[in-house]
């Protein structure tokens, strides 16, 4: 997992940095970037300047150079609602701007091509939750945004006009919010509360913070992302694990289709000689000599040689799998599989390319082993039940 960490102190960075393994330090477009590792993840530390301007112009920076899969802000913000207390902490769950506002039919806070409220991480938020001790202290909740310092009681008020939920606000949060969200990057905001507009003298309380809120900052963030999980991409299900394996008996059925550039088709069979987890699977010996034999009579037959693309055993070694150009139905393969099994069940001959320089383990083959396999199968395809859909 790649993180962007952008703080505003730089108490708060010589922390972080001193915790960081395989560290390097250098500058990108003029920003200076500490780089690391910290609990199995890939760190970037950017101190950020004051003021939406700055916040932005960090911001695209880090993102666009350094690709993060998450950007944490930490920093202070001062306290708009009376539970909040010097010394909290704020894990915003949303962000929005309180000096923004484009006109007529435009909501309050809305930037041009943004939403009013932009929604912070869930899986941070979660973490920091359960991360920190003091749930006296531990906020989540909405902070605002704009380029001025809010020190006085009536600001707070004109802010919590538009937007009464208001825990907290700061000068940097918005920007760096906007532009996570126009990256589609996760984005979270940490925040510990310096002043509180109304309570005792506002200004000396922000002189007076700055000794204690680094290290709150710091054990937050640290603790967030040692909690946080290297999350590997999901791949999609591909088709053939999607076919339930307990109820599949021996047959012939469609695979999958695939139109390839020029527009043809190619279809792919699963040619199924055993019931998978129910019967004994097929020995690579059977397989293999199966695999020369049936390539060399289906390469060979007037009607389907220049049809033929693949022909190769299952990892699994329940069957093979049959390529085909077009799209022929599942009775077309069965009866051409009948035909060939026909023929390698009564096989006398050698086996073709069964020498050391056409093939590259030529001595694990058993032919007898591949004519019984044959002839059991044959046995299906003959029958009038023979499978030719995968069952729901």
């Amino acid at each position: 997992m790649k993180i962007g960490i952008i703080v505003a102190m730089k108490k708060e960075l010589n922390l972080l940095r001193i915790g960081m393994e395989n560290k390097k330090e250098f500058s990108c477009e003029g920003w200076d970037v500490c780089s690391g590792t910290f609990s199995g993840k890939e760190i970037w530390i950017i101190q950020c300047g004051i003021g939406k301007v700055n916040a932005a112009l960090c911001t695209e920076m880090l993102v666009r150079n350094f690709k993060p899969d998450l950007v944490i802000n930490s920093g202070v913000a001062g306290g708009a609602d009376a539970c909040m207390g010097v010394g909290h902490v704020l894990v915003a769950d949303a962000v929005a701007y309180h000096d923004v506002w484009c006109g007529p039919e435009t909501e309050w806070g809305a930037a041009s091509g943004c939403d009013t409220l932009m929604l912070c991480d869930e899986s941070v938020i979660e973490a920091a939750r359960e991360s920190y001790g003091d749930k006296d202290s531990y906020h989540e909740g909405l902070i605002c945004s704009g380029d001025i310092f809010v020190s006085k009681v009536e600001e707070v008020n004109q802010i919590k006009s538009h937007f009464p939920q208001t825990l907290a606000v700061d000068m940097e949060s918005g920007a760096i919010a906007q532009v996570c969200s126009k990256h589609d990057v996760p984005f979270a905001i940490i925040r510990v509360i310096s002043d509180t507009p109304g309570q005792t003298d506002n200004i000396a309380q922000y002189s007076d913070f700055w000794e204690s809120a680094p290290s709150t900052t710091f054990l937050l963030v640290t603790a967030i992302i040692s909690r946080l999980k290297n999350e590997k991409t999901e791949l999609d299900k591909i088709a053939s694990f999607c076919i339930n394996h307990l109820t599949l008996n021996p047959g012939v059925y469609e695979s999958r289709v695939d139109e390839m550039d020029n527009g043809e088709l190619v279809t792919t069979f699963d040619i199924r000689m055993t019931a998978p987890n129910r019967q004994p699977a097929l020995s690579i010996g059977a397989l293999h000599a199966m695999e020369h034999i049936v390539a060399t009579l289906l390469r060979n037959d007037p009607g389907w040689k220049d049809r033929i693309v693949y022909w190769g055993p299952m990892g699994c070694c329940t069957g093979n799998y049959l390529i085909v150009k077009g799209r022929p139905d599942a009775s077309e393969i069965r009866d051409l599989m009948a035909k060939v099994m026909g023929e390698l069940m009564n096989w006398q001959d050698a086996v073709p390319g069964a020498t050391p320089r056409d093939c590259g383990n030529y001595l694990l083959m058993s032919l007898p082993e591949a004519r019984l396999a044959a002839k059991a199968y044959h046995a299906v395809l003959t029958n009038s039940d023979c499978p030719l859909k995968y069952p729901l």
